[in-house]
């Protein structure tokens, strides 16, 4: 099994979040590009490295739009119950 490139948790994050801000909503689909592209070079472990910041990435956006979601509600009188 290929492994990822020596990285840590907020280095994923970083690059998660770099991606996101280059790409927006298409973010999900530029990482999935780089990870398609560096397995065809045969770059396993780099292209391991790509999926690791996908998964940041969809974290991210989820959180971002679970977030967004409170705000509206809250904008909109609706109560939030447990």
């Amino acid at each position: 099994m290929t492994k990822p490139l020596p990285i840590n948790g907020e280095q994923v994050a970083h690059a998660a979040r770099e991606v996101i801000a280059q790409h927006g909503d298409s973010a999900l689909i530029e990482a999935d590009k780089q990870i398609s592209a560096y397995k065809s070079e045969g770059f396993n472990s780099v292209a391991e490295t790509w999926k690791l910041i996908h998964e940041a990435i969809r974290q991210i956006q989820q959180s971002d739009a679970t977030i967004e979601g409170y705000r509206n509600a809250l904008k909109g009188d609706v109560l939030l119950s447990e």
